[in-house]
C-alpha cells in the first residue's frame, strides 16, 4: 500500500467519525472524515478503515 499520511483529528471528531461508521456506514464516515480533515477520498478511506479496526465488535449494541 502506498504511503498515505493520515491527519490527526480532535478526539471528539474521531468519536463522531467512529459513531458515524458504526451507525450510518462507511461512506457516510468517509464523507465526514473528508470534511473534518480537509483531505482527499483515498486518504479518508484509509483513515476510516483504520478507525474501523479500533471499534470492538458489539460496541454499537
Amino acid at each position: 500500500m502506498e504511503n498515505v499520511r493520515i491527519k490527526a483529528l480532535e478526539p471528539e471528531r474521531v468519536d463522531k467519525v467512529k459513531s458515524t461508521l458504526t451507525y450510518q456506514g462507511k461512506i457516510a464516515a468517509i464523507k465526514l472524515y473528508m470534511k473534518y480533515a480537509d483531505c482527499r477520498l483515498r486518504e479518508a478511506k484509509i483513515a476510516v478503515e483504520k478507525l474501523g479496526q479500533e471499534i470492538e465488535p458489539g460496541q454499537a449494541g
